[in-house]
């Protein structure tokens, strides 16, 4: 269904067109991604970020995150907050599935879990520590155990009782062993790879990765 929209750019501004070239969003967005997962991340005059659905409805409002994936990824993305520091994921819907306390998330895998359904597998950086999981269909997390989800900052425009649905769908069953964290080296080693893009240019937000 993402294949079926088109985007187009009227006097600088960027739009949306069904198969039939009917206007079905129109011309708006400083920037606009193709639907992946009936969202579309687009970008403001502002330089804030926003992922709209067909409707032209803002599932995540412009201004919430500093970053966020071009792509879903089997209905998942990574998100930054606007510290410019921590990372975590959020699904199709914009609710949150990792909570963002991460210090990096590499790009996101696409997999298969238990029972053979789509998931995505990911790794990150927690404390200095690599971290490795994978999120199924059911919004399980292979983490760690001794991985922490809240961190001792509050999220913010995040209330209470959404913190703490988190937790609950956060559900740790089992740790992951096959990733190693001796494997990754000293903190500089991987520092470089996170925000070259957010250095200069406003418009390299686009190319994090």
């Amino acid at each position: 269904m993402d294949k079926d929209y088109i985007i187009f750019q009227e006097n600088g501004l960027f739009g949306v067109k069904n198969q039939r070239g009917e206007v079905i969003i129109p011309p708006q967005y400083m920037e606009m991604q193709p639907f992946s997962c009936g969202l579309s991340l687009v970008r403001n005059h502002q330089y804030q970020y926003a992922y709209i659905d067909i409707l032209n409805r803002q599932i995540v409002p412009f201004g919430k995150y500093i970053w966020c994936d071009p792509q879903f990824t089997n209905n998942y993305a990574r998100v930054k907050l606007k510290d410019n520091i921590h990372w975590g994921i959020i699904d199709n819907l914009g609710k949150i599935t990792i909570y963002p306390n991460l210090d990096y998330i590499a790009p996101l895998e696409s997999c298969k879990s238990f029972g053979n359904y789509n998931a995505v597998k990911f790794t990150g950086r927690y404390n200095r520590d690599k971290v490795g999981y994978i999120i199924d269909h059911l919004f399980k997390v292979n983490l760690p155990i001794d991985f922490e989800f809240m961190p001792d900052f509050e999220l913010e425009d995040t209330l209470s009782s959404e913190q703490t649905d988190m937790k609950k769908r956060n559900d740790i069953y089992t740790a992951d062993e096959n990733f190693n964290t001796s494997s990754w080296n000293d903190k500089e080693d991987w520092e470089d790879q996170r925000l070259d893009a957010f250095e200069g240019d406003n418009s390299n937000y686009w190319n994090i990765d």
